[in-house]
């Protein structure tokens, strides 16, 4: 398992080339508002009016590290401008990908253990496996990616740590 380094951390980068889609919704889980089109500047590393959601996950806690609390952020503002004062409390963000999604899985020095490209993996949150789109809902506060399950020990994930794709099948 890429030389016995622990996993601690994964970056991921997906291109979403202007179909990004984000929900905010108050603590009850009810709508307030929503936006379409670029990954906004108050997203890690999203830099504004990018193509790119790229985000650092603590693989353990499911943490969005780098994250800023996007209230009072203009443009969050502008977002909720017609929320009738509701508090928000999750974003829910959909990032259409199509087989643009890049990882690398990194220790807790932050040296690099394993690179990946492709699909989403099954083990992103709502990803489904093998999909085309990034699917996250994120505490605001707490900078929490919601229903996180952590994914080391899966098959799908040791298969990346170790550098093959979990269908390869040995020919010798």
């Amino acid at each position: 398992m890429a030389d016995t380094k622990v996993p601690k951390v994964i970056s991921i980068s997906a291109k979403c080339s202007d179909c990004f889609s984000m929900n905010v919704m108050d603590k009850e889980g009810n709508y307030i508002a929503d936006y379409d089109g670029y990954v906004p500047s108050f997203m890690p590393n999203g830099g504004g009016y990018g193509d790119y959601v790229q985000m650092k996950i603590d693989l353990e806690t499911g943490e969005i590290l780098d994250w800023t609390n996007p209230i009072g952020n203009s443009e969050f503002d502008d977002i909720l401008k017609d929320a009738d004062k509701k508090v928000p409390k999750v974003i829910s963000i959909s990032a259409h990908c199509r087989d643009m999604f890049d990882m690398s899985v990194m220790d807790a020095k932050g040296n690099c253990i394993a690179d990946y490209d492709g699909y989403v993996p099954s083990f992103m949150p709502n990803g489904g496996g093998y999909g085309d789109a990034v699917e996250m809902d994120i505490d605001i506060e707490t900078r929490r990616i919601l229903d996180w399950t952590n994914p080391i020990g899966t098959s799908e994930f040791n298969a990346i740590l170790e550098g093959r794709d979990e269908d390869d099948e040995d020919d010798d």
